[in-house]
């Protein structure tokens, strides 16, 4: 993937590397101006490189994003390729879900059961994002030829005319929110919160006027 600007170059180039590629050791200056080279049958050349390295893919989920006073969010508690960018939504989820419930707990509101439901509602989330960007980094990376063969031929046609529908782009978002509750029941947290009468998609009634 080749994009335009960037701090020391004005290009950057990503490449994803499959197994059998990372099995020959790093990627040099030389390295990679065949591989580009190579994928743009010889369109494109690379002069100079201003910065160069090779990053691992790895897919990790905490056992357990709380324990006693240590409390784990965004890129400590699970960690996942970039394929799908869901990373930075996953983790303001978190920070979102969290930061109430430290609120209510700090301020003697809440009881300290209430952080418990943290790891019982984003843990699942996070789970499942680990999952669909292996999914989408394994369709992306893979140096398989029937793979090779469909994202060349068939990704160009059916990728765009995909993502144009609302369900598709429901289904890539939904991991990183809120946990999904049946009709007329309630999240973990609403069940632990003090004095919660709150209803999935509900109203919050009205404020009592007040002098200014």
């Amino acid at each position: 993937m080749l994009f335009a600007g960037g701090e020391l170059a004005p290009w950057r180039v990503v490449l994803i590397r499959g197994r059998r590629s990372r099995a020959s050791g790093a990627l040099d200056a030389d390295g990679l101006r065949r591989q580009v080279a190579m994928l743009t049958a010889g369109r494109v050349a690379v002069r100079e490189v201003a910065w160069l390295t090779d990053i691992p893919q790895q897919h990790r989920l905490a056992g357990t994003f709380r324990s006693g006073r240590v409390i784990l969010a965004g890129d400590a508690a699970h960690v996942h390729s970039p394929a799908g960018a869901r990373g930075m939504n996953t983790g303001i989820q978190d920070a979102c879900n969290l930061g109430w419930k430290l609120g209510l707990v700090a301020t003697g509101v809440g009881d300290e059961a209430l952080l418990d439901t943290y790891d019982a509602e984003r843990r699942p989330a996070a789970r499942t994002s680990l999952l669909l960007t292996h999914l989408i980094f394994f369709g992306e990376a893979a140096d398989h030829p029937v793979l090779q063969w469909a994202r060349a031929a068939l990704a160009p046609l059916f990728v765009p005319a995909a993502v144009a529908l609302p369900w598709p782009r429901r289904f890539a978002l939904r991991p990183a929110g809120p946990p999904r509750v049946p009709p007329g029941g309630r999240p973990p947290a609403a069940q632990r919160a003090p004095g919660a009468t709150a209803r999935p998609a509900g109203r919050s009634p009205p404020a009592p006027p007040t002098a200014v």
